[in-house]
């Protein structure tokens, strides 16, 4: 089985870092994975994608429509990104709405959250929304919102990886300093993720 990943955010968010903790630990487990990172204008806060593919693939790329799993940092982000998704698509989201530089500069609006909240309800029911950053405050580091996001997509249960595996990838990865405030992002992520996962049971 082939499980196709895409990862989306802003510069800063720490999206490639989700997508190689989640290469890492898959290939560690013997599963085949290709990882592909499309940078726009990532140091002045502009999208940034990465695509995770495990299974027997022989491309990194994700052609729309083919995602498994889609994962947000950024509210406005999972939108832009929607083009991947079907409505066999989990779609695990940050509430958060960050400002792109194209808002500040040019003549762009960004898109009312009611807009986006619809165009996600309307295209599957496997949708999840985080208060991320709440939940990486509680943790000790604001920083760790991408490890609370990580926490709640393995809640999905559909990733050939498990919990312990990734927290195992963390201690190698996050400096030592903020090892204990990750985990607890990353378990965070995790018991909110359970409680959407029983709520999208029970909208099927």
């Amino acid at each position: 089985m082939v499980h196709n990943i895409v990862i989306t955010g802003v510069g800063g968010q720490g999206t490639l870092l989700v997508a190689h903790i989640l290469a890492q630990a898959a290939n560690e487990v013997g599963h085949t994975v290709h990882v592909g990172e499309v940078h726009g204008m990532a140091q002045r806060g502009g999208n940034v994608i990465s695509y995770v593919r495990i299974g027997q693939v022989y491309s990194s790329l994700i052609s729309p429509g083919e995602a498994s799993l889609l994962l947000g940092l950024e509210l406005g982000e999972t939108y832009r990104a929607l083009r991947y998704a079907s409505e066999e698509t989990w779609i695990v989201s940050s509430i958060r709405r960050i400002m792109p530089i194209t808002v500040s500069t040019m003549d762009v609006e960004y898109p009312d959250q009611k807009e986006i909240i619809k165009a996600i309800e309307d295209l599957t029911a496997n949708f999840l929304y985080v208060d991320a950053l709440e939940l990486a405050r509680e943790s000790g580091a604001a920083i760790a919102e991408n490890i609370v996001l990580l926490g709640a997509l393995l809640a999905t249960g559909i990733l050939p990886i498990n919990l312990e595996q990734v927290e195992k990838i963390i201690q190698q990865r996050v400096p030592a300093q903020w090892q204990e405030a990750n985990e607890k992002a990353l378990h965070k992520g995790f018991g909110e993720g359970e409680k959407f996962s029983k709520i999208i049971d029970q909208r099927r």
